[in-house]
């Protein structure tokens, strides 16, 4: 666990460990670091123009998307009831400038069958711009890909935001919302999140089960360079002259 410097707060029955069989209340204070930095900039909708042309209605029941193709949605909020499913083909975007309330179940597609996929595989990039209460049973993504559902919350720097996992409520998925408070909550028996999370703040009480997915770690929406390797020049004899740029070449060194 890092934090930017403060003590995190684990309630008496929150368990932080390696071991899996650890009692509740353990708390090993070694695997806590206090130096993190990052920066998290807003998160946009897409640029329109890239994308199809809008619909501008969302069913809460039914199939949506087209195998093989891009579908994009934009709509002022979107809700759902207890009976309602909704079942995700191909690639879909949906862009939703209000709130977002789910008591059914959002359905990804997933039907490989050995190693080619089928063009019916469904993919879902959400962008929330309100609040976010996914409860009922959730978000079903199929393929059990986190990234194949990936959540965004849009609420500006300075703004506002909730998203809420609740209920029986079960998701899959790498959600980015830098300004918005992600609550975890009243787990039942069945929620639970695997992928990864950025938020501003987030709360998990209750039963509800974090997993982690590792392969979000080679998953970035950011294309800028990053340092990938470097090395620190200790001796004086291995530091570069700069004066005439084509005599850096003699100093380069493989690895």
């Amino acid at each position: 666990m890092a934090t930017g410097g403060g003590d995190p707060s684990i309630g008496s029955q929150g368990i932080l460990s390696q071991d899996l069989t650890a009692s509740a209340g353990t708390v090993d204070t070694s695997l806590i670091a206090k130096d993190f930095i990052a920066d998290f900039p807003d998160a946009t909708t897409p640029t329109e123009s890239g994308l199809p042309v809008a619909i501008t209605t969302l069913p809460s029941s039914g199939t949506i998307g087209i195998a093989g193709a891009t579908t994009y949605y934009k709509v002022p909020s979107f809700s759902s009831k207890n009976t309602d499913l909704l079942k995700v083909e191909g690639e879909v975007i949906i862009v939703v400038t209000g709130d977002v309330s789910t008591k059914g179940e959002i359905q990804v597609q997933h039907n490989q069958i050995g190693s080619k996929p089928d063009p019916t595989d469904g993919s879902v990039k959400l962008y929330v711009g309100g609040n976010a209460d996914i409860g009922g049973n959730g978000v079903v993504n199929m393929s059990n890909i986190p990234e194949n559902f990936q959540l965004y919350g849009t609420a500006p720097t300075g703004s506002s935001q909730t998203i809420k996992v609740s209920g029986n409520g079960a998701i899959q998925s790498a959600i980015y919302a830098p300004n918005a408070d992600i609550e975890l909550k009243g787990s039942g028996t069945n929620g639970v999140f695997m992928g990864a999370a950025v938020g501003n703040n987030i709360t998990m009480t209750g039963n509800f089960e974090f997993h982690y997915d590792e392969a979000l770690a080679d998953f970035t929406i950011d294309k800028s360079y990053r340092i990938s390797r470097w090395r620190e020049l200790i001796e004086s004899n291995e530091r570069v002259p700069i004066d005439t740029p084509n005599s850096m070449v003699s100093y380069a060194v493989s690895y």
